[in-house]
Protein backbone atom coordinates (compact mmCIF):
# COMPACT_ATOMS: atom_id res chain seq x y z
CA UNK A 1 0.00 0.00 0.00
CA UNK A 2 3.46 2.30 0.66
CA UNK A 3 4.56 1.92 -2.94
CA UNK A 4 0.62 2.75 -4.33
CA UNK A 5 0.32 5.97 -2.49
CA UNK A 6 4.17 7.08 -3.49
CA UNK A 7 3.37 6.60 -7.03
CA UNK A 8 0.06 8.72 -6.46
CA UNK A 9 2.72 11.78 -4.99
CA UNK A 10 5.04 10.74 -7.62
CA UNK A 11 2.05 11.33 -10.23
CA UNK A 12 0.84 14.65 -8.58
CA UNK A 13 4.33 16.15 -8.94
CA UNK A 14 4.57 14.46 -12.41
CA UNK A 15 0.97 16.16 -13.57
CA UNK A 16 2.72 19.76 -12.08
CA UNK A 17 5.75 20.04 -14.07
CA UNK A 18 4.55 18.10 -16.94
CA UNK A 19 4.46 21.07 -20.25
CA UNK A 20 2.27 19.32 -22.83
CA UNK A 21 -1.71 18.84 -22.62
CA UNK A 22 -1.03 15.31 -23.92
CA UNK A 23 1.47 14.67 -20.66
CA UNK A 24 -0.49 16.58 -18.33
CA UNK A 25 -3.31 14.88 -15.77
CA UNK A 26 -6.29 16.46 -15.15
CA UNK A 27 -5.61 16.61 -11.55
CA UNK A 28 -4.70 20.59 -12.27
CA UNK A 29 -6.83 20.75 -15.10
CA UNK A 30 -3.92 21.19 -18.05
CA UNK A 31 -2.37 23.79 -16.20
CA UNK A 32 1.42 25.21 -15.92
CA UNK A 33 3.81 25.11 -13.27
CA UNK A 34 3.62 29.21 -13.04
CA UNK A 35 -0.10 28.65 -13.03
CA UNK A 36 -0.11 26.09 -10.41
CA UNK A 37 2.25 28.21 -7.99
CA UNK A 38 0.23 31.55 -8.86
CA UNK A 39 -3.04 29.29 -7.58
CA UNK A 40 -1.01 28.56 -4.43
CA UNK A 41 0.23 32.05 -3.51
CA UNK A 42 -3.31 33.64 -3.63
CA UNK A 43 -4.68 30.40 -1.65
CA UNK A 44 -1.62 31.56 0.65
CA UNK A 45 -2.54 35.05 0.11
CA UNK A 46 -6.73 34.19 1.03
CA UNK A 47 -5.67 32.12 4.09
CA UNK A 48 -3.81 35.81 5.51
CA UNK A 49 -6.57 38.01 4.76
CA UNK A 50 -8.63 35.45 6.62
CA UNK A 51 -6.34 35.21 9.58
CA UNK A 52 -5.97 38.61 9.74
CA UNK A 53 -9.94 39.11 9.81
CA UNK A 54 -9.75 36.49 12.50
CA UNK A 55 -7.22 38.52 14.88
CA UNK A 56 -9.63 41.28 14.31
CA UNK A 57 -12.66 39.82 15.19
CA UNK A 58 -11.02 38.21 18.12
CA UNK A 59 -9.61 41.54 19.55
CA UNK A 60 -12.69 43.40 19.12
CA UNK A 61 -14.68 40.60 20.98
CA UNK A 62 -11.98 40.80 23.82
CA UNK A 63 -12.53 44.75 24.07
CA UNK A 64 -16.31 44.16 24.52
CA UNK A 65 -15.83 41.27 27.05
CA UNK A 66 -13.55 43.66 29.68
CA UNK A 67 -15.96 45.81 29.25
CA UNK A 68 -18.88 43.92 30.60
CA UNK A 69 -16.94 42.35 32.68
CA UNK A 70 -15.74 46.25 34.03
CA UNK A 71 -19.19 47.54 34.24
CA UNK A 72 -20.52 44.65 36.07
CA UNK A 73 -17.35 44.45 38.83
CA UNK A 74 -18.34 48.44 39.03
CA UNK A 75 -21.33 47.83 39.25
CA UNK A 76 -21.41 44.83 41.89
CA UNK A 77 -18.77 47.26 43.86
CA UNK A 78 -21.50 50.16 43.43
CA UNK A 79 -23.83 47.73 45.64
CA UNK A 80 -21.58 46.83 48.40
CA UNK A 81 -22.02 48.49 51.99
CA UNK A 82 -20.12 51.08 52.81
CA UNK A 83 -18.43 48.80 55.63
CA UNK A 84 -16.64 46.69 52.69
CA UNK A 85 -14.52 49.93 51.77
CA UNK A 86 -12.71 50.17 54.82
CA UNK A 87 -11.27 46.73 54.80
CA UNK A 88 -10.26 47.40 51.10
CA UNK A 89 -8.14 50.14 49.72
CA UNK A 90 -9.06 52.36 46.74
CA UNK A 91 -5.51 50.92 45.19
CA UNK A 92 -6.58 47.17 45.30
CA UNK A 93 -9.62 47.33 43.87
CA UNK A 94 -8.88 49.64 40.80
CA UNK A 95 -5.17 47.36 40.28
CA UNK A 96 -7.89 44.02 40.46
CA UNK A 97 -10.22 46.05 38.45
CA UNK A 98 -7.73 46.54 35.25
CA UNK A 99 -5.68 44.31 35.80
CA UNK A 100 -7.50 40.56 36.73
CA UNK A 101 -10.44 42.11 33.51
CA UNK A 102 -8.00 42.59 31.18
CA UNK A 103 -6.64 39.64 31.53
CA UNK A 104 -9.90 37.04 31.95
CA UNK A 105 -11.30 39.12 28.83
CA UNK A 106 -7.72 37.96 26.90
CA UNK A 107 -7.96 34.20 27.98
CA UNK A 108 -11.49 33.84 27.15
CA UNK A 109 -11.29 35.11 23.87
CA UNK A 110 -8.07 33.86 23.03
CA UNK A 111 -8.58 30.19 24.18
CA UNK A 112 -11.76 30.39 22.35
CA UNK A 113 -10.27 31.49 19.07
CA UNK A 114 -7.07 28.67 19.51
CA UNK A 115 -9.93 26.19 19.95
CA UNK A 116 -11.97 26.66 16.91
CA UNK A 117 -8.86 27.30 14.52
CA UNK A 118 -7.34 23.68 16.15
CA UNK A 119 -10.52 22.28 15.46
CA UNK A 120 -11.27 23.48 11.84
CA UNK A 121 -7.55 22.90 10.91
CA UNK A 122 -8.04 19.38 12.53
CA UNK A 123 -11.37 18.22 10.63
CA UNK A 124 -9.73 19.85 6.96
CA UNK A 125 -6.62 18.03 7.37
CA UNK A 126 -8.20 14.74 8.34
CA UNK A 127 -10.75 15.11 5.45
CA UNK A 128 -8.14 16.32 3.29
CA UNK A 129 -5.88 12.61 4.29
CA UNK A 130 -9.23 10.64 3.69
CA UNK A 131 -9.82 11.95 0.30
CA UNK A 132 -5.89 12.21 -1.20
CA UNK A 133 -4.99 8.15 0.82
CA UNK A 134 -8.53 6.64 2.69
CA UNK A 135 -6.39 3.23 3.97
CA UNK A 136 -3.41 5.45 5.21
CA UNK A 137 -5.79 7.80 6.93
CA UNK A 138 -7.17 5.19 8.64
CA UNK A 139 -3.63 3.67 9.63
CA UNK A 140 -3.38 6.65 11.49
CA UNK A 141 -6.31 7.62 12.89
CA UNK A 142 -5.92 4.02 14.30
CA UNK A 143 -3.03 4.69 15.87
CA UNK A 144 -4.38 8.22 17.13
CA UNK A 145 -6.18 6.36 20.02
CA UNK A 146 -3.08 4.69 21.09
CA UNK A 147 -1.28 8.40 21.41
CA UNK A 148 -4.08 9.94 23.57
CA UNK A 149 -3.83 6.86 25.49
CA UNK A 150 -0.05 7.03 26.79
CA UNK A 151 -0.29 10.50 28.16
CA UNK A 152 -3.61 9.32 29.80
CA UNK A 153 -1.79 6.75 31.65
CA UNK A 154 1.31 8.70 32.00
CA UNK A 155 -0.34 11.08 33.90
CA UNK A 156 -2.24 8.68 36.08
CA UNK A 157 0.93 7.01 36.69
CA UNK A 158 2.47 10.61 37.82
CA UNK A 159 -0.70 11.42 40.09
CA UNK A 160 -0.52 8.40 42.12
CA UNK A 161 3.44 8.78 42.29
CA UNK A 162 3.19 12.35 43.46
CA UNK A 163 0.60 11.20 46.08
CA UNK A 164 2.94 8.41 47.42
CA UNK A 165 5.36 11.09 47.83
CA UNK A 166 3.13 13.34 50.09
CA UNK A 167 2.04 10.42 52.30
CA UNK A 168 5.46 9.55 53.00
Amino acid sequence: WYQRRVRGVQHTVDAIFKTSAAESSSIFYDLNFEQVCLGFAGLFALGAVANTGRIWFIQSASCRVVKDLRLNVLSSLMKNDMTYFDDKTSGELVNRLSADCQLVGDVITQNVSDVLRSFGQSFISIGLMVYVAPDLALRLLQLCHLLWLLPILLGKLSAALLKNCRTI
